[in-house]
Protein backbone atom coordinates (compact mmCIF):
# COMPACT_ATOMS: atom_id res chain seq x y z
CA UNK A 1 0.00 0.00 0.00
CA UNK A 2 0.98 3.35 0.64
CA UNK A 3 3.63 3.21 3.95
CA UNK A 4 2.28 -0.12 5.00
CA UNK A 5 4.05 -3.35 3.15
CA UNK A 6 0.96 -5.64 1.65
CA UNK A 7 0.89 -8.35 4.48
CA UNK A 8 0.70 -5.79 7.11
CA UNK A 9 -1.99 -3.75 5.93
CA UNK A 10 -3.94 -6.73 5.16
CA UNK A 11 -3.87 -8.24 8.84
CA UNK A 12 -4.99 -4.38 9.64
CA UNK A 13 -7.98 -4.49 7.79
CA UNK A 14 -8.90 -8.15 8.40
CA UNK A 15 -8.74 -6.75 12.43
CA UNK A 16 -10.81 -3.84 11.88
CA UNK A 17 -13.26 -6.13 9.91
CA UNK A 18 -13.00 -8.40 13.24
CA UNK A 19 -11.61 -11.21 11.29
CA UNK A 20 -8.13 -11.53 12.90
CA UNK A 21 -7.97 -11.29 17.23
CA UNK A 22 -5.14 -8.68 18.13
CA UNK A 23 -2.71 -10.13 20.98
CA UNK A 24 -3.06 -9.34 24.86
CA UNK A 25 0.18 -7.09 24.30
CA UNK A 26 -1.53 -5.06 21.19
CA UNK A 27 -5.06 -4.92 23.79
CA UNK A 28 -2.81 -3.71 26.36
CA UNK A 29 -1.60 -0.82 24.26
CA UNK A 30 -4.33 -0.10 22.84
CA UNK A 31 -6.10 0.30 26.11
CA UNK A 32 -2.95 2.10 27.41
CA UNK A 33 -2.77 4.97 24.39
CA UNK A 34 -6.97 5.56 24.79
CA UNK A 35 -6.58 5.99 28.19
CA UNK A 36 -3.81 8.53 28.02
CA UNK A 37 -3.99 9.86 24.35
CA UNK A 38 -7.31 9.25 23.06
CA UNK A 39 -6.20 7.52 20.20
CA UNK A 40 -7.53 4.22 18.55
CA UNK A 41 -4.79 1.82 17.83
CA UNK A 42 -5.44 -0.75 15.06
CA UNK A 43 -1.97 -2.65 15.17
CA UNK A 44 1.59 -2.64 15.82
CA UNK A 45 4.77 -3.70 14.03
CA UNK A 46 8.03 -4.53 15.75
CA UNK A 47 11.00 -4.67 13.86
CA UNK A 48 14.67 -3.70 12.53
CA UNK A 49 15.12 -0.89 9.92
CA UNK A 50 17.17 -2.01 7.25
CA UNK A 51 18.33 1.66 6.13
CA UNK A 52 22.17 1.91 6.53
CA UNK A 53 23.43 3.48 9.57
CA UNK A 54 20.17 2.42 11.38
CA UNK A 55 20.95 -1.30 10.90
CA UNK A 56 20.79 -1.91 14.33
CA UNK A 57 17.84 0.73 15.50
CA UNK A 58 14.96 -0.68 16.01
CA UNK A 59 11.13 0.53 15.33
CA UNK A 60 7.86 -0.02 17.14
CA UNK A 61 5.33 1.41 13.99
CA UNK A 62 2.08 2.16 15.40
CA UNK A 63 -0.80 1.88 13.33
CA UNK A 64 -3.72 4.29 14.15
CA UNK A 65 -7.18 4.56 13.10
CA UNK A 66 -7.73 8.18 11.00
CA UNK A 67 -5.80 11.46 10.44
CA UNK A 68 -7.27 13.03 13.85
CA UNK A 69 -5.55 10.38 15.62
CA UNK A 70 -2.37 10.60 13.65
CA UNK A 71 -2.16 14.55 14.13
CA UNK A 72 -2.61 14.01 18.10
CA UNK A 73 0.65 12.31 18.14
CA UNK A 74 2.67 15.11 16.56
CA UNK A 75 3.34 18.98 17.16
CA UNK A 76 3.66 19.29 13.60
CA UNK A 77 3.43 17.44 10.17
CA UNK A 78 5.34 14.90 10.91
CA UNK A 79 7.38 16.28 13.52
CA UNK A 80 6.36 13.43 16.70
CA UNK A 81 5.60 14.73 20.20
CA UNK A 82 9.19 13.57 21.90
CA UNK A 83 7.28 13.05 25.28
CA UNK A 84 4.42 10.70 23.76
CA UNK A 85 7.14 8.84 21.90
CA UNK A 86 9.36 8.62 24.91
CA UNK A 87 6.36 7.48 27.33
CA UNK A 88 4.91 4.63 24.94
CA UNK A 89 7.94 3.39 24.43
CA UNK A 90 8.65 2.64 28.14
CA UNK A 91 5.01 0.87 28.06
CA UNK A 92 5.47 -1.00 25.41
CA UNK A 93 9.09 -1.92 26.78
CA UNK A 94 7.27 -2.97 29.58
CA UNK A 95 4.65 -5.14 27.78
CA UNK A 96 7.04 -6.59 25.40
CA UNK A 97 8.73 -8.21 28.52
CA UNK A 98 5.40 -8.84 30.14
CA UNK A 99 4.08 -10.83 27.42
CA UNK A 100 7.79 -12.50 26.07
CA UNK A 101 7.18 -10.15 22.83
CA UNK A 102 10.59 -10.09 21.40
CA UNK A 103 14.52 -10.37 23.08
CA UNK A 104 14.89 -8.08 25.78
CA UNK A 105 18.08 -6.67 23.82
CA UNK A 106 16.40 -5.44 20.93
CA UNK A 107 14.36 -3.41 23.75
CA UNK A 108 17.12 -1.36 24.32
CA UNK A 109 17.15 1.43 21.51
CA UNK A 110 13.95 1.91 19.21
CA UNK A 111 12.03 4.67 17.95
CA UNK A 112 8.27 5.18 17.61
CA UNK A 113 6.53 6.25 14.60
CA UNK A 114 2.80 6.22 13.61
CA UNK A 115 0.81 5.09 10.41
CA UNK A 116 -2.46 6.56 9.38
CA UNK A 117 -4.53 3.89 8.56
CA UNK A 118 -7.26 5.91 6.94
CA UNK A 119 -4.87 7.04 4.22
CA UNK A 120 -4.04 3.67 3.66
CA UNK A 121 -7.75 2.34 3.07
CA UNK A 122 -8.94 5.29 1.01
CA UNK A 123 -5.83 4.55 -1.16
CA UNK A 124 -7.17 1.14 -1.43
CA UNK A 125 -10.52 1.98 -2.14
CA UNK A 126 -9.35 4.52 -4.55
CA UNK A 127 -6.93 2.43 -6.62
CA UNK A 128 -9.88 -0.68 -7.07
CA UNK A 129 -12.40 1.82 -8.00
CA UNK A 130 -10.53 3.45 -10.72
CA UNK A 131 -11.19 1.39 -13.57
CA UNK A 132 -15.15 1.22 -13.23
CA UNK A 133 -15.29 4.85 -12.21
CA UNK A 134 -12.66 5.79 -15.55
CA UNK A 135 -15.57 3.32 -17.86
CA UNK A 136 -18.36 4.73 -16.45
CA UNK A 137 -18.00 8.47 -16.04
CA UNK A 138 -15.85 8.70 -19.63
CA UNK A 139 -18.61 6.40 -21.18
CA UNK A 140 -21.51 9.07 -19.16
CA UNK A 141 -19.62 12.49 -19.93
CA UNK A 142 -17.98 13.14 -23.44
CA UNK A 143 -16.15 15.38 -22.39
CA UNK A 144 -14.26 13.75 -19.60
CA UNK A 145 -10.56 12.89 -21.39
CA UNK A 146 -9.36 10.80 -18.64
CA UNK A 147 -9.20 10.22 -14.59
CA UNK A 148 -6.48 9.50 -12.79
CA UNK A 149 -6.48 8.14 -9.34
CA UNK A 150 -3.45 9.47 -6.82
CA UNK A 151 -3.04 7.57 -3.77
CA UNK A 152 -6.51 8.65 -1.67
CA UNK A 153 -7.68 11.63 -4.25
CA UNK A 154 -8.24 11.62 -8.17
CA UNK A 155 -7.97 14.15 -10.95
CA UNK A 156 -10.83 14.38 -13.43
CA UNK A 157 -9.34 15.81 -16.76
CA UNK A 158 -11.35 17.35 -19.41
CA UNK A 159 -10.39 18.26 -22.63
CA UNK A 160 -9.37 22.13 -22.28
CA UNK A 161 -8.94 24.56 -20.08
CA UNK A 162 -12.38 26.53 -20.73
CA UNK A 163 -14.60 23.54 -19.63
CA UNK A 164 -13.05 23.44 -15.81
CA UNK A 165 -14.93 26.92 -15.31
CA UNK A 166 -17.92 26.16 -17.60
CA UNK A 167 -18.51 22.64 -16.20
CA UNK A 168 -18.06 24.10 -12.46
CA UNK A 169 -20.55 26.27 -13.31
CA UNK A 170 -23.32 24.21 -15.10
CA UNK A 171 -22.86 21.80 -12.15
CA UNK A 172 -21.47 18.87 -14.42
CA UNK A 173 -18.02 18.70 -12.11
CA UNK A 174 -20.65 18.11 -9.30
CA UNK A 175 -22.37 15.69 -11.01
CA UNK A 176 -19.20 13.98 -11.79
CA UNK A 177 -18.09 14.35 -8.35
CA UNK A 178 -21.49 12.85 -7.32
CA UNK A 179 -21.27 9.53 -9.52
CA UNK A 180 -17.57 8.95 -8.88
CA UNK A 181 -18.41 8.36 -4.76
CA UNK A 182 -21.61 6.47 -5.20
CA UNK A 183 -18.66 4.07 -7.69
CA UNK A 184 -15.72 4.37 -4.80
CA UNK A 185 -18.21 3.34 -1.52
CA UNK A 186 -18.78 -0.09 -3.46
CA UNK A 187 -15.01 -0.43 -2.71
CA UNK A 188 -14.73 1.71 0.46
CA UNK A 189 -15.15 -1.52 3.12
CA UNK A 190 -14.04 0.26 5.80
CA UNK A 191 -16.67 3.20 5.59
CA UNK A 192 -13.43 5.70 5.48
CA UNK A 193 -14.73 8.08 2.81
CA UNK A 194 -17.43 10.49 3.10
CA UNK A 195 -18.74 13.30 0.64
CA UNK A 196 -16.90 15.61 2.89
CA UNK A 197 -13.04 14.25 2.59
CA UNK A 198 -13.82 12.80 -1.05
CA UNK A 199 -10.90 14.73 -2.83
CA UNK A 200 -11.30 15.35 -6.32
CA UNK A 201 -9.89 17.86 -8.77
CA UNK A 202 -10.66 18.86 -11.94
CA UNK A 203 -7.85 19.66 -14.76
CA UNK A 204 -7.78 19.42 -18.34
CA UNK A 205 -5.38 17.67 -20.88
CA UNK A 206 -4.49 21.14 -22.40
CA UNK A 207 -3.04 21.98 -19.25
CA UNK A 208 -1.05 18.74 -19.26
CA UNK A 209 0.07 19.11 -22.98
CA UNK A 210 1.16 22.31 -21.97
CA UNK A 211 3.11 22.20 -19.09
CA UNK A 212 3.53 18.22 -18.14
CA UNK A 213 4.69 17.40 -21.73
CA UNK A 214 1.72 15.68 -22.05
CA UNK A 215 2.77 12.97 -19.20
CA UNK A 216 0.86 11.88 -16.51
CA UNK A 217 3.59 10.39 -14.49
CA UNK A 218 5.35 14.28 -14.55
CA UNK A 219 1.65 15.59 -13.66
CA UNK A 220 1.69 13.11 -10.96
CA UNK A 221 5.03 13.70 -9.46
CA UNK A 222 4.13 17.40 -9.27
CA UNK A 223 1.12 17.21 -7.11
Amino acid sequence: MVLLDDELYQETKSIVLGKHTKSELLNELADWCMKMYAISILNIQFGKLSAGGNANLYRLYIIVKDTEDFDRMHIAPLKLNEVYEQQIADTFRQLAVKHQYTDHVNLQRFIVRFNDFSEEAKTDANWRAIEEAKDTITSKYPMVWHIEAIFSSSVVFYYSDDEISENEKTGISQKIAGDYYSILKKYDELNYFTPENLIIKFDSKENLDKNYQGSLFNYTQSV
